[in-house]
C-alpha cells in the first residue's frame, strides 16, 4: 500500500504546507502497518516543485528498494 502526499518532502513540517490536511491519511496508513504486518505499507511525501521526471525516478527507486523505512520524504 502506498500513500503519496505533496507536502514538500517533509510531511508538512517545513511550515510551507499545512500538514493537517494529510495527517489523517498518514495515520491511517500507520495503523494499517501496525494491524497488518504482512502488508507492505509506505508513506511517501513529495516536493511537487521538483521536476516531474526527477520525482518519478526517485519514486521508482524508492518503491523498488526493499528497506524497512515506512515514511520517506523526497525533496
Amino acid at each position: 500500500m502506498l500513500s503519496l502526499t505533496g507536502l514538500g518532502g517533509q510531511f508538512g513540517l517545513s511550515g510551507d504546507h499545512p500538514a493537517l490536511t494529510s495527517s489523517g491519511l498518514l495515520g491511517l496508513f500507520k495503523t494499517f502497518r501496525q494491524e497488518y504486518p504482512s502488508l507492505s505499507v509506505k508513506n511517501v511525501d513529495l516536493d511537487l516543485k521538483a521536476p516531474n521526471p526527477l520525482l518519478a525516478g526517485r519514486l521508482i527507486d524508492e518503491l523498488s528498494t526493499a528497506d524497512p523505512v515506512h515514511e520517506v520524504g523526497l525533496n
